[in-house]
């Protein structure tokens, strides 16, 4: 019997478990890799899209209790939706020429470091405006980054989209919740430092693995480091 005890499994079953025929261990090494990277991306997407979406779900209480402006206060989220709309056009443009691994950790922190410098040095309600424009702006196309970032080094499968969009929902819906539980213990601020913490161990974290995959491709020649992540391979297998 084909795939019997102590015999391979046929070429067809293993590519559909997206494993290397004949037992190899490149094939396996390249599923654990592509697995890790997907969960990664599940993860990374819960806290950048929890972000954005508990700015957009609290920004108006968060400028009627800090700035206390309540006539004005609404009109935040127009300026947060309008922001992340020009910046999703902009980064449309300017993405293909720049590397995904780069640019999302530091266009968060960019974005991080204005908001939270705005909102630090003045109490005023035109600050808001520009932190949360300026959020918006280098912020909102990091979410679809994550998904272009994970498309290029990983070949897509029904599971692997699946984790992804777990973690788009996850952050959507649970993560504006827990913030908000966090502004009725702590204060109003809760929402803007809880942003910045989450978006400082994605910025850390993200910068740490584009250092190691630009060091592993200069030694790359020699031998040395492998990169955290490789190009997408082009035969049916994990990648």
């Amino acid at each position: 019997l084909e795939g019997g005890p102590g015999r391979p499994p046929p070429a067809g079953a293993a590519a559909e478990l997206g494993c290397a025929p004949h037992g190899g261990s490149g094939g396996c090494c390249r599923c654990r890799r592509s697995t890790a990277l997907t969960l990664s991306a599940g993860v990374v997407q819960v806290l950048l899209q929890g972000g954005l979406s508990s700015l957009m779900g609290w920004i108006v209480s968060f400028g009627r209790m800090h700035w206390d402006e309540a006539d004005s206060a609404s009109a935040l989220i127009s300026a947060l939706q309008g922001a992340s709309t020009v910046g999703c056009v902009a980064a449309a443009h300017f993405q293909k020429r720049c590397d995904l691994l780069v640019l999302l950790p530091a266009q968060l922190a960019v974005a991080t470091a204005g908001m939270l410098a705005a909102i630090a040095l003045t109490s005023s309600g035109s600050a808001g405006f520009v932190a949360i424009g300026w959020y918006g702006f280098f912020a909102g196309p990091t979410v679809a980054y994550c998904s272009s970032l994970l498309n290029t080094h990983v070949r897509l499968t029904g599971f692997r989209m699946g984790v992804v969009s777990v973690g788009i929902n996850v952050g959507a819906n649970l993560v504006p919740w827990g913030v908000g539980c966090l502004m009725s213990a702590f204060g109003p601020l809760a929402l803007v430092l809880s942003i910045c913490a989450a978006n400082t161990l994605l910025v850390v974290a993200l910068g740490g693995a584009a250092a190691w995959t630009c060091l592993a491709r200069r030694r790359e020649p020699a031998g040395g480091v492998e990169p955290l992540l490789g190009a997408k391979e082009a035969h049916r297998g994990c990648d």
